[in-house]
């Protein structure tokens, strides 16, 4: 019997089945495949959680703050093959680890080790709470349209799609947060409806909404960044017999066509009206805001990570500013102020926000909650001033004579030349070789975490220090003390290692000149008379602030002497036993002169024209004692007795003392 080959339909036929089977086989393949990385990062994130309980178990005094442990880069951990990007580890109220995040590419982990969720799509897929609110906001409205925004409060993840409806109409889903109604006038309702990455809806209250019901004046001001001018751009549709005019002051003028361009540097208000033979069509005033010719453009110099804000005086809280406009009024006594905040939320506390989220245009006009902040700052905007007391030979005090200006002036001649009447570009506003517009002083002296030691226990042992990298510059709070001025130095230059996270820009001790330069401020027209703050703690009283508000720098009065770097000769200290602990005497490096003001005398004809010594000797009973060969630093302030005062200057040898603080500045070069 002749054995049969397969015919050519039946070849066909087993090769459609097999590909039939390789296809239906890849999906099973790859969700294999996606099912083991899962598996192999869901079991990298259980070598977290035992890393860290081993971490604890071997350092009998250590455990998980409050504000938790970062994962990434962290090499007391030893996790191995630690690719994690960002984590953030926390003890929860029943006392167990939880992750709050951990990412490593697109998977990420939340949860408990025993309730542990994992995903391989981002965090939002874990996210198991619909956003917190959305809220309906007019964005725009001509006669014939209105354009709506959403304004979504949802800290956990991404919202991924917008839904809007009118007049209780089907919803239209876009990916946008803003969305136009065309080809509408009158009254309408509006509704959003949000939905995140894990598919969580949340919906708007309904709102009321009017189109424009006639054409009306529209000005426009060119140029939103602060600057010492405004330029208004107005128009409105021309008409036969239109008439069109504005007033600035008493009389009316006419515009032709109404296209109206005009320059202000000044705050004022602007009449605009059209008329149709003897009827006014519409009118409108505008208020010419948001201009300050005072600072000469030494406008502030965020840094990265800086906050600028605006103090509500009604709620006793402190509102995000628009860093795009003036925040300040000097000629009011309102100094320019900052904030940093944490970088994670307090997932324990509902009002606590992210870093990222207070960065955000978002956060404009919001409260930044006052626990999530970690240091206050103040702008010292650059400034020349009138020299009053150059041979140190008068001690009245009187009104110090300032003028501000950009670091593109400067007024300087040898020292001999000088007399009084001249004025002087302040020397704070020079470092090292760089011209500055200005720099920010922390509003507050130092302190460290309320759980260290050094907080608790305030001892040479605890405090001094030079890995206290957890600094603070708050209210309410005791100021670290008990700490060298060379290791108040290396913390103040390592900024970056502390909560405040300084990315960008320049930190270091405050120098003697810039001490002078803040008293020299509050001196003025635009500063006020600082009284003692007898207290133990930070100060919020605003009688102890160099505005007299809530604006200015606090504690430069009796909370405690601080130490400035202003140096005798490169001297570091008197001996072994009584020293600054910079080199030879400690393992700190003596800095670089930009660092330092030098001294090479000890008597006051040493003085450097605007360090708030020579010149201001004797104002408010103030120490006056200088900087000598035994002593050959400066502390400023006095503690608590009837000598402090912001004009106090005495001779420190830069040694540990429980009587001496410090705080630091922080510059844009």
């Amino acid at each position: 019997m002749k054995n049969k080959g397969y015919t050519l339909i039946e070849i066909l036929l087993i090769i459609i089945v097999l590909i039939i089977i390789f296809l239906l086989s890849i999906p099973i393949v790859l969700n294999i495949i996606d099912s083991s990385k899962l598996g192999s990062f869901k079991s990298s994130v259980s070598n977290v959680f035992n890393a860290v309980d081993l971490y604890v178990a071997n350092n009998k005094f250590v455990d998980i703050s409050k504000s938790g442990i970062q994962i990434e880069n962290n090499s007391a951990l030893n996790i191995k093959n630690n690719n994690f990007e960002k984590g953030l580890m926390i003890r929860n109220s029943d006392g167990k680890l939880e992750l709050v995040y951990l990412v490593e590419g697109d998977f990420c982990a939340k949860g408990t080790k025993d309730n542990l969720k994992v995903s391989d799509s981002g965090c939002g897929k874990l996210d198991e709470s619909e956003p917190n609110s959305v809220e309906v906001l007019e964005f725009n409205k001509t006669e014939n349209s209105i354009t709506v925004f959403a304004k979504v409060d949802e800290p956990d993840s991404d919202i991924k799609n917008y839904y809007y409806s009118i007049d209780g109409k089907k919803y239209i889903k876009t990916d946008s947060n803003k969305y136009t109604f065309d080809n509408i006038n009158g009254k309408h309702t509006f509704k959003i409806k949000v939905e995140n990455e894990a598919g969580l809806l949340k919906e708007s209250n309904e709102v009321t909404l009017e189109t424009l019901n006639e054409a009306k004046i529209i000005c426009n001001i060119a140029g939103e960044k602060i600057d010492s001018s405004k330029t208004l751009n107005c128009t409105y549709p021309i008409g036969e017999n239109y008439i069109y005019e504005y007033k600035i002051g008493d009389n009316y003028e006419v515009s032709e066509n109404f296209t109206l361009t005009k320059t202000f540097t000044e705050k004022t208000k602007i009449n605009l009206r059209v008329r149709k033979d003897n009827e006014i069509i519409t009118s409108l005033i505008v208020d010419i805001t948001n201009i300050d010719n005072v600072i000469a453009s030494s406008y502030p110099e965020l840094l990265d990570n800086m906050i600028p804000v605006i103090y509500d005086s009604e709620r006793g809280v402190y509102r995000k500013a628009d860093k795009d406009a003036i925040y300040w009024d000097y000629q009011n006594k309102i100094w320019a102020n900052a904030v940093m905040v944490r970088k994670y939320k307090d997932s324990e506390d509902n009002l606590s926000k992210s870093r990222d989220y207070y960065l955000s245009e978002e956060a404009v006009g919001n409260i930044i909650y006052e626990k999530d902040i970690v240091g206050y700052f103040v702008w010292i905007p650059r400034f020349k001033y009138k020299l009053f007391n150059v041979l140190g030979l008068s001690s009245n005090k009187q009104i110090v004579d300032i003028i501000f200006e950009n670091k593109n002036e400067i007024v300087s001649l040898p020292r001999s030349l000088y007399q009084n009447g001249d004025y002087i570009t302040h020397p704070a506003f020079t470092f090292g070789s760089e011209e500055i517009n200005g720099f920010w002083i922390s509003k507050y002296p130092a302190s460290v975490d309320i759980s260290s030691m050094c907080y608790k226990d305030t001892n040479i042992n605890n405090c001094n220090r030079s890995d206290n990298t957890n600094l603070y510059f708050l209210p309410n709070r005791k100021p670290i003390t008990n700490i060298s001025i060379a290791n108040s130095f290396n913390l103040a230059l390592n900024l970056k290692n502390s909560p405040l996270y300084l990315t960008n820009g320049n930190s270091h001790l405050l120098k003697n000149t810039e001490w002078g330069a803040v008293t020299y401020l509050a001196s003025s027209i635009y500063g006020a008379d600082v009284t003692l703050n007898s207290n133990i703690i930070t100060s919020s009283n605003v009688s102890n602030s160099t505005t007299g508000n809530m604006s200015g720098v606090f504690d430069m009065s009796g909370l405690m002497y601080e130490m400035v770097m202003g140096n005798y000769n490169k001297d570091t200290g008197l001996d072994e036993n009584t020293n600054s602990e910079f080199e030879p005497y400690g393992k700190v490096e003596f800095p670089s002169e930009s660092y330092y003001d030098l001294y090479t005398s000890i008597t006051e004809k040493g003085m450097i024209l605007g360090d708030a010594t020579s010149e201001v000797k004797g104002w408010n009973g103030g120490n006056n004692t200088f900087v000598n060969g035994s002593n050959p630093f400066f502390i400023r302030g006095g503690k608590n007795n009837l000598n402090a005062s912001i004009y106090s200057f005495d001779s420190y040898s830069g040694n540990a003392r429980d009587d001496v603080t410090f705080r630091v500045a922080l510059m844009k070069i």
